[in-house]
């Protein structure tokens, strides 16, 4: 099946949790503006561009995380079917290495 941007956050907000924590992991979620989650952190509804909520998540986790958090969550999605996702950038080059990465070292 199909992965969706609501998909995406999830999985995201899932991992970030076991990272920063639960609460500062949905907290992260509820701050955004285009991101609208509940107590658990499941998202209840993503608000206007969806890639740009994505990026903008991904971002903010950054922040808390270091640029590993955009590389965690990249390999928390990396095996969805993505086919119908422009993913944003700050995932998108970290899936492209990541699949490189798992490549070479088959060798």
């Amino acid at each position: 099946m199909a992965a969706t941007y609501r998909d995406i956050v999830e999985k995201a907000i899932e991992k970030e949790k076991g990272v920063i924590g639960e609460e500062k992991a949905i907290k992260v979620a509820k701050d955004s503006q285009k991101i609208e989650v509940d107590s658990k952190g499941r998202v209840k509804n993503i608000i206007g561009d969806e890639k740009k909520a994505v990026d903008e998540l991904v971002r903010k986790y950054q922040q808390f995380a270091g640029k590993i958090a955009a590389s965690m969550i990249a390999r928390e999605i990396e095996d969805m079917d993505l086919s119908n996702i422009d993913l944003p950038d700050v995932l998108n080059d970290k899936i492209s290495s990541s699949k490189a990465e798992e490549f070479a070292s088959a060798f």
